[in-house]
């Protein structure tokens, strides 16, 4: 079970759901001033999308620590971090240090199969190979978590029905970005959890400002469940259908939880997909932090190659799930 913990106050959370286009990107802040007392709006409407620039400007405005949620990978399966940082011009401490290193031809799609590359390792599935290549990324291309709760490769830019690849490499190529640039006058200081020197299952404490990875079926768990105490498994919903979002919405305002801790919040976050996840992946963090419980439990870190995700603890995240319609019987 997850530790109980003190959380600092004020802190803000800043839930990200991420794509390759910039206005399909949603933003949510969860604002804790003090034991509960909380609410989550929505982050804005920047003129030209969210960027991951827009996000840490939005997080320096805050007052202390501020913790930014992304729904991507932050990080590599191990299979593959052995395999490449055994090459001189690869080695890196982690994660973060590997990816500042890498140029803009890493981002370019690459090809599938037998003539995939770790140098350019993004790829687009071609037309009818879709399970030869899914029995391909499972046997190795798959992080530990990813595989657990589901997840799809992170290297698959489309032909897998919710491929991430697009929206993770978009995100990538902008931290790469940011990272090489972090030290500049002006620009904004953060870290990257849990590569860097923060605190290991408290991104919350040890800088001001810290990037993580979120996975909405975790956060839907440990938001949308009775008692979090740890929740058994992740939920499943099927969220592109607009009348079970709204379902959800009409129940998460009857939760007790809801009721007694968080104050005003996005009532409308059922209106579309990207909406509904940042939201509440906000709610799950925030619901963490009001009962004093981890976001995270440490068996599920991995400083140096794949990372880990918020939620995994409070949430099991092993290989059961509830159906959307036990969850509505309930």
């Amino acid at each position: 079970m997850p530790p109980v913990v003190n959380y600092p106050f004020p802190l803000t959370f800043i839930s990200a759901d991420w794509g390759k286009r910039k206005k399909k990107r949603s933003v949510h802040v969860a604002t804790v001033t003090a034991p509960g007392n909380a609410e989550i709006a929505p982050g804005g409407d920047p003129e030209d999308g969210w960027s991951l620039k827009e996000l840490l400007t939005l997080a320096a405005s805050k007052r202390g620590s501020v913790l930014i949620g992304v729904d991507l990978a932050l990080g590599v399966p191990k299979r593959y971090w052995q395999a490449v940082t055994m090459l001189r011009k690869h080695r890196a401490l982690h994660f973060v240090d590997w990816l500042r290193k890498r140029d803009d031809h890493f981002f370019e799609p690459g090809k599938a199969g037998g003539e995939w590359s770790p140098q350019q390792p993004f790829f687009h599935v071609p037309k009818g190979r879709r399970r030869r290549t899914e029995a391909q990324l499972h046997g190795g291309f798959l992080r530990t978590l990813d595989w657990l709760t589901a997840a799809n490769p992170i290297w698959a830019l489309s032909g897998i029905p919710g491929s991430v690849g697009s929206g993770t490499a978009a995100f990538w190529r902008e931290l790469r970005d940011v990272l090489v640039d972090r030290g500049a006058p002006g620009a904004v200081p953060f870290v990257v959890w849990p590569f860097e020197a923060v605190n290991e299952i408290v991104p919350f404490i040890g800088a001001q400002i810290v990037v993580a990875e979120t996975y909405p079926r975790l956060a839907y768990a440990a938001a949308l469940n009775e008692r979090l105490c740890p929740v058994p498994r992740r939920l499943g919903i099927p969220k592109t259908k607009e009348d079970k979002r709204d379902r959800v919405a009409r129940r998460f305002k009857e939760l007790d939880w809801v009721k007694g801790h968080l104050g005003s919040y996005d009532e409308e976050f059922s209106g579309d997909e990207d909406r509904f996840d940042s939201f509440l992946t906000a709610a799950a963090v925030v619901r963490c932090v009001l009962e004093g419980k981890s976001i995270v439990s440490p068996e599920w870190i991995d400083g140096q190659a794949e990372g880990a995700m918020l939620l995994a603890g409070p949430v099991d995240p092993c290989p059961s799930e509830e159906t959307f319609a036990k969850w509505l019987e309930r």
